[in-house]
């Protein structure tokens, strides 16, 4: 696409300045005169629509620029301590139930010591 509207450009600048040639050594007719203003309307037209591609791939490149140092900034290994979050029962089960295990497991380890 960009690369139809820089061909047409090109193309339009090389026949308008054809037309200012023949209007300095020999002057424009109406019909040249408005065929002039209607390529230099057109050539306008297609600068700006290059200017705004540019623009909008310039933005986007830095939005996406400033969304990798915004990965980069974040931990890859902790847990924030508000996604960690249990309730206290469930952590006070877990735990009494890994004390009582190690708790028989002493206990079953002595009576054979002892025994």
């Amino acid at each position: 696409m960009e690369e139809e509207i820089q061909c047409e450009l090109k193309r339009l600048r090389t026949e308008r300045h054809k037309l200012l040639q023949d209007e300095v050594f020999g002057g424009l007719s109406p019909t040249n005169r408005i065929e002039l203003e209607a390529k230099s309307e057109r050539i306008h037209t297609l600068v700006t629509k290059l200017l705004a591609g540019a623009f909008a791939e310039q933005s986007v490149r830095s939005a996406t620029a400033a969304q990798r140092v915004q990965w980069n900034k974040q931990s890859e290994t902790d847990t924030p301590q508000g996604e960690a979050y249990q309730q206290y029962s469930v952590r006070e089960s877990s735990s009494a139930h890994t004390d009582s295990k190690a708790q028989q497991g002493r206990a079953a380890k002595g009576k054979t010591a002892s025994d």
